[in-house]
């Protein structure tokens, strides 16, 4: 099927939309290259001695006092207010599909993908040559930009 670059680039915000799981590995991806989430980066609670372990007890209790946190919780993050925990992750509740999307153009080749993130990836790839259409497959999972002159 061949689509123009606006629709190819519907299908990556179909893509980001449908997988939470990808849409939560880029915005980490991106997060690690660029500090993408700024303070809204949620880690897993395994990390939590590896990140605070150098404190004094009394240090940490300071973080953790009056705030919503459980260490049975499997993530946690640190706000200006102290550390949190969370059983969601959920990057949707900060960041859109289209501001992710905005950073993936400029940055999808330092981004590790999962799921269908390798097609994302691709299509990716093929926004950034600003063809004008391109060969779409969805099924196989296949995307080429070609230029006016290729179709004659």
């Amino acid at each position: 099927m061949r689509i123009s670059y606006d629709e190819l680039e519907d299908k990556a915000r179909e893509i980001l939309e449908d997988y939470d799981e990808l849409f939560n590995n880029v915005c980490e991806d991106l997060d690690s290259w660029n500090g993408f989430l700024d303070d809204d980066r949620l880690y897993p609670m395994c990390e939590l001695d590896d990140l605070y372990g150098h404190m004094s007890l009394t240090e940490f209790i300071e973080l953790i006092d009056g705030n919503d946190f459980n260490v049975n919780d499997e993530y946690f993050y640190h706000d200006i207010y102290g550390l949190h925990s969370t059983d969601d992750r959920d990057y949707k509740a900060v960041k859109d599909v289209e501001e992710v999307l905005d950073a993936l153009k400029d940055n999808y080749m330092h981004c590790d993908y999962s799921l269908r993130g390798e097609f994302l990836g691709d299509i990716l790839e093929a926004l950034d040559e600003c063809a004008d259409y391109y060969e779409f497959d969805e099924e196989n999972e296949t995307v080429e930009a070609i230029d006016d002159e290729d179709e004659e």
